[in-house]
């Protein structure tokens, strides 16, 4: 728990947005609390913002080591995200070039408090395919979701206090944990204090144990929000695998900052043997409210077209799955199949039993004509 001077800087923080001046160094107990008070300001939002994923800034004859999954030579995301007291609304577009053509893809989730339905739009270019899910009474994760207060760590699917806590305790099965803190110090002008996280897969050679080092810069006067985090990570190490840096910070509400800009740069050793820019993220909010008013008609807003396949889930698995639109029709095709199954099982049945009667008269008949 915080003493006397912890609670007067955490209400100098959450009131003004400005960290006292203290003569003692932070504990990490200190930085976690604070950073698990300040969560609460961005519980509820309203937040569009716009990607930008752009590769190579390195020739492209030089990839030898690059961390992209799919080579993208270049895609854009729009994506509006909403959190209102439980509920949730995704809408997230990507556009993009690769070597294979042009593509797009549109994901819609909503969440109204008892049911989510999510809705993916894939290669709308080329026909509209995609899938529908319904998963009762589960509360959704949206992991490719970014909030508003961490687009300079670039974390998802979890809170940052989470996420720190996570270190603290280190009681992962499969993964040590640690977190330490090195000090405070200065970026672009705002005081900072500066976290060392490690992680290292358990009983794994070394070399395979996905070894990776992120340095987290929390500014103090900006509710301890992740401004600038450097991961270090497989071959690259100790030099950096990708820096995540924040920009235009602004005041959206009386004491209340969020970074407007963040860039990721992602790098790769080339041919040669130099460490370059292989790929970059621009990220910018477009429009933010931290106090959203929607009506529950607005989460559940998760438009289905006829043709998309449906499955239904209890969150433990598919409970149902049928063609949106074509119910009816879909029922006579499954009842048509069983049909079809029981006609070739029997079919299968008095093959064998044809053959082994012909067998035995064959057989027979070999016999009598011995005789």
């Amino acid at each position: 728990m915080l003493g006397p001077r912890g609670v007067v800087l955490m209400l100098c923080v959450l009131l003004t947005g400005v960290s006292l001046v203290h003569a003692e160094p932070f504990t990490l107990e200190e930085i976690y609390q604070c950073v698990q008070d300040n969560e609460q300001l961005f519980l509820n939002f309203d937040c569009a913002y716009e990607e930008r994923i752009s590769r190579p800034l390195a020739e492209k004859d030089k990839r030898k080591d690059s961390a992209a999954v799919h080579v993208i030579d270049e895609e854009w995301l729009r994506a509006h995200f909403v959190c209102q007291n439980g509920l949730v609304y995704f809408k997230e577009t990507k556009e993009g070039k690769t070597k294979k053509g042009p593509y797009n893809n549109t994901i819609i989730l909503g969440y109204d408090g008892t049911l989510i339905k999510a809705i993916h739009y894939r290669n709308v270019k080329s026909g509209k395919e995609g899938y529908c899910s319904r998963i009762s009474n589960e509360l959704p994760e949206v992991p490719q979701a970014l909030r508003p207060n961490l687009i300079g760590m670039r974390i998802t699917g979890v809170s940052f206090a989470g996420y720190l806590q996570k270190h603290m305790k280190d009681d992962d099965p499969e993964w040590v944990l640690s977190v330490r803190l090195i000090g405070e110090q200065q970026y672009q002008g705002m005081p900072c204090v500066k976290l060392e996280f490690k992680s290292q897969m358990r009983n794994a050679p070394r070399g395979q144990d996905g070894a990776s080092t992120n340095e987290v810069l929390l500014a103090t006067a900006r509710h301890f929000l992740p401004v600038k985090n450097t991961v270090i990570h497989g071959k690259l190490a100790p030099q950096p695998r990708s820096v995540h840096e924040t920009f235009d910070w602004r005041e959206i509400e009386s004491g209340i900052f969020v970074p407007f800009k963040a860039v990721r740069t992602s790098y790769v050793r080339d041919s040669d043997g130099v460490i370059v820019a292989d790929q970059k993220i621009d990220t910018e909010i477009m429009d933010i409210s931290l106090h959203p008013k929607h009506t529950v008609s607005f989460f559940q807003d998760v438009p289905c077209e006829k043709g998309f396949v449906v499955y239904e889930s209890n969150g433990k698995g598919v409970v149902k799955d049928y063609v949106f639109g074509n119910e009816g029709t879909a029922k006579l095709f499954k009842l048509f199949m069983r049909v079809r199954l029981l006609i070739l099982i029997a079919a299968s049945v008095l093959c064998l039993v044809g053959a082994f009667i012909y067998y035995r008269w064959a057989k027979r008949r070999r016999l009598n004509a011995r005789l």
